[in-house]
């Protein structure tokens, strides 16, 4: 997933899915080689219930790997 197509590099999969949706996150997590994770700045319900939905996505799903980073660059400054 990304905010940026201009941004995506030769050869990757660009997908739209909710961080709201598990059934979303699913199908955009099968088949997948790996998906780095970034929970999105929202209120601290709504990072829980994006960070649920996430872990049964990938459990479900089961990408060859999973990257989890806690911070983004952008929001590091």
């Amino acid at each position: 997933m990304t905010r940026n197509e201009q941004a995506v590099v030769d050869g990757a999969r660009v997908v739209a899915a909710a961080h709201s949706s598990p059934a979303d996150l699913t199908d955009t997590y099968r088949g997948a080689a790996g998906v780095f994770v970034h929970l999105p700045i929202t209120s601290e319900e709504d990072r829980h219930i994006f960070a649920s939905n996430i872990l049964t996505a990938v459990q479900t799903a089961q990408p060859a790997r999973v990257v989890v980073s806690p911070t983004c660059p952008q929001h590091a400054l």
